[in-house]
């Protein structure tokens, strides 16, 4: 499983805070090695695993509640698990998007989002806790930085790393015998993922050195610098800088730095939309900030190519709420929830789109229509 560094790096800079949690691990995770620890926050659906038990198969997902992929694959998962119970499937929820806030802030969401899914996510359901000790001694530690991923355990061993789509595959391999381990890893591959790992720390070191003491000032010298010498890291980034600045400096500082990056572009989609996401998810900002977001999430919409995702509405109603305009919030909700009403009616919503989501984003709407009367009279 081969990936290059910039898309690691990219990638964590765009999903995860990064940690010095990694220096810790001396030794780079391959397959052929012993499985770390599972650890876990909660254990949301089946029963807890607290060690590894002989000859049994242990599949761990890593999923979030905002990635598309991962949601995608749920029910060919959890069919599989179904076919196959004396495998041992658990879904890990890991990086979600908490703002800086302690990984276990998302939990209520994430329980909600697990709730919303019913038999569509047919297996065991963990979340990561705040020492993120899946995300980091697991993915990291292995060089992964993208989910879905699909890592394979049997007799405490990791013995596959790949994605959901290979598990029919790979399981009947290991059934039959004819699966060998010790061909997958090496040393060679080893000292690839080590490489990686280590030029990943090297090049925010200074950056985790400044947020560990609280020097704001010189984390963001240190992103400036990555930014000079790797220009197409760009995005990424500016997209660091961004929360570095919203969640530990100044609001209006950060949205200065968003409204010069997307003057510097004519591209849409994530690239746009992401900086409203990133204020709708946050809490206790000003109302001038929250209508910043509504703003980027706006212009993400006037850029996409061909219609919208409907649920981006959802992210415009929330930074409106939180802005205070519940006029708008609700014309943004109302949007929402005849949208997914529709797409459940045709099945095109695919997995995503279920009878309890909708009726969240009803009672949503109506909490915003109550708010907004209340602003009338």
């Amino acid at each position: 499983m081969k990936m290059t560094f910039k898309k690691i790096l990219t990638c964590t800079l765009l999903l995860v805070s990064c940690s010095m949690a990694l220096a810790q691990q001396k030794v780079p995770l391959i397959v052929g090695d012993d499985a770390p620890e599972i650890k876990y926050s909660k254990w949301l659906k089946g029963t807890p695993v607290k060690s590894y038990e002989k000859d049994r198969i242990y599949v761990l997902e890593f999923w979030a509640t905002w990635c598309g992929p991962c949601i995608a694959a749920m029910p060919g998962l959890s069919e599989f698990a179904r076919k196959h119970p004396e495998v041992t499937v658990i879904a890990y929820n890991v990086m979600e998007k908490v703002g800086g806030r302690p990984y276990e802030s998302a939990l209520p969401n994430v329980e909600k989002f697990v709730k919303s899914m019913g038999d569509k996510m047919d297996f065991s359901v963990a979340v990561d806790n705040n020492d993120q000790y899946m995300l980091n001694n697991w993915l990291k530690n292995a060089g992964i930085s993208a989910i879905p991923s699909t890592l394979v355990v049997k007799d405490g061993k990791l013995i596959w790393i790949g994605s959901p789509k290979g598990l029919e595959n790979i399981l009947e391999l290991i059934k039959n015998g004819t699966y060998n381990v010790t061909s997958e890893g090496s040393e060679a591959q080893r000292a690839e993922v080590a490489a990686t790992i280590k030029s990943q720390e090297a090049i925010l070191v200074d950056y985790d050195k400044a947020i560990a003491i609280k020097d704001y000032k010189a984390a963001i010298a240190a992103l400036d610098k990555i930014a000079n010498d790797n220009p197409e890291m760009m995005y990424g980034v500016t997209m660091k800088k961004f929360t570095t600045l919203l969640d530990f400096v100044d609001e209006k500082q950060a949205v200065e730095v968003a409204r010069k990056f997307l003057a510097s572009i004519t591209i849409g989609g994530n690239t746009v939309g992401n900086f409203g996401t990133a204020i709708a998810d946050r809490t206790g900002l000003k109302p001038e900030t929250y209508l910043f977001g509504a703003e980027c999430l706006q212009l993400y919409i006037s850029r996409s190519n061909g219609a919208p995702n409907p649920l981006v509405y959802e992210y415009i109603a929330k930074c409106y709420a939180q802005a205070g305009d519940y006029a708008n919030a609700v014309k943004n909700q109302q949007i929402v929830f005849e949208k997914s009403q529709d797409a459940l009616a045709s099945g095109k919503g695919g997995t995503r789109i279920t009878k309890e989501l909708v009726a969240q984003y009803e009672e949503t709407l109506k909490a915003y229509q109550a708010k907004a009367g209340k602003k009338k009279s």
